[in-house]
């Protein structure tokens, strides 16, 4: 039995499905935290970030009535932003709960999101925290400083790390992550908040646990046999912004220059839609794209940044997809991935294609292999669920 602090940074978190995007991880933080509740009675998870949990339905609510939501008792009409910050702990406090652990995705940071809290040079002057900072990520930030909370950090992104937020400074037990990496953050963090002038160091540390499958969890497994592979490529991506440099070059090369008639959906800036408008299509909610991915035999993947493993591969063998990767993707081979997705050049691209395409035989032999690959623990949640809560026994949080 234990009490579990869970949110989201820099988002509110999305309960409804229809407000899903495409891309940008929408669905996985409301997944992961629902199926947690339904697969650990025992525990009780509270909701400190931001969330719709409250204004959904009844039965919805009663389904998963061991996650509770102390902002179904803050006043809307409340403009202070320093007690809107301070509110998850002082309600907790007056509630008499005590959390045992924490569970936090990742998500858009600023160096400074907590209101009256970190001063200019001079010692005088506050810095003043954009308004999205200030609702998504303040009262989780504010919350962990207070309670000394023993959390995990979900990190999917490699937007989110180092996670640089100077006003952190109770820092997460570990970082399960898509990837192996290490670095320092020498600006670092305040020392705690009676001491907001004294800045400490952060290494910030993440680890490859697998977190991408989340993705699974609540989802049916498709028979594959059932499926009609009517479209031979799509391509679901985005550009790349906030930081992240663009992948149209890296798209063009691979596919857009060698493949007729391919759809790209995502978000894509006009030069390149200008530049292609029979390929780009634009965004699509993940609602509106199932239908359309379960007609398709192969897509490419790029990562965000190089070397990461992304959720995309997954998503794309659910819907019985090939996913050919990028030199890029995966650099640290997590992926269980057979040698003939891993391409080194456009022409390599083409050519693997051309080859099943013209011995069906290949090509059945390799969606077969590639669907065993899906284990039914990974979309019963049990799998994920057991990577969870391992963590937090490691971190010393009993479940």
């Amino acid at each position: 039995m234990a009490n579990i602090a869970i949110g989201k940074m820099g988002k509110t978190l999305e309960f409804k499905p229809e407000k899903w995007g495409a891309i940008g991880g929408d669905n996985e933080a409301p997944t992961l935290f629902l199926k947690l509740a339904e697969l650990n009675p025992q525990n009780t998870y509270y909701v400190i970030g931001c969330s719709n949990f409250s204004k959904m339905p009844d039965d919805f609510q009663k389904k998963y009535s061991n996650i509770v939501d102390p902002w179904k008792d803050w006043d809307s009409k409340n403009k202070d932003w320093v007690a809107r910050t301070q509110f998850p702990y002082k309600w907790c406090v007056e509630h008499n709960v005590v959390m045992d652990g924490g569970v936090f995705y990742n998500g858009p940071v600023s160096y400074t999101s907590i209101p009256e809290c970190r001063f200019y040079p001079d010692g005088k002057t506050y810095y003043t925290p954009l308004t999205i900072f200030k609702r998504f990520n303040a009262p989780i930030h504010d919350f962990c400083n207070r309670s000394k909370l023993k959390y995990l950090s979900l990190c999917v992104d490699p937007r989110y790390f180092p996670y640089k937020s100077a006003d952190l400074f109770v820092r997460p037990a570990k970082i399960l992550s898509q990837y192996n990496a290490t670095t320092i953050m020498e600006y670092g963090c305040i020392e705690s908040y009676e001491n907001v002038m004294k800045h400490t160091p952060v290494k910030e540390v993440i680890t490859y646990d697998e977190i991408e499958k989340v993705f699974f969890m609540g989802r049916e497994k498709y028979d594959f046999s059932k499926l009609d592979k009517t479209t031979k490529m799509l391509i679901v991506l985005n550009e790349g912004k906030n930081g992240v440099k663009s992948r149209g070059p890296k798209l063009e090369n691979y596919v857009l220059r060698n493949f007729k008639d391919v759809e790209v959906y995502g978000d894509w800036s006009k030069e390149w839609v200008d530049k292609y408008p029979d390929n780009f299509k634009g965004p699509k909610k993940f609602i509106e794209l199932e239908p359309m991915l379960k007609s398709v035999k192969y897509t490419f993947i790029i990562p965000i940044a190089p070397g990461w493993v992304t959720s995309k591969f997954w998503e794309m063998l659910h819907f019985g997809i090939v996913p050919f990767l990028h030199p890029d993707y995966d650099a640290q081979h997590h992926l269980p991935t057979p040698k003939i997705l891993r391409v080194s050049s456009p022409k390599e691209l083409k050519d693997r294609i051309e080859l099943l395409e013209s011995h069906p035989d290949a090509y059945q032999k390799l969606l077969t292999h590639l669907n065993g690959l899906l284990l039914d623990s990974y979309y019963d949640g049990t799998y994920m669920n057991e990577v969870i809560n391992r963590n937090l026994k490691e971190i010393g949080v009993s479940i």
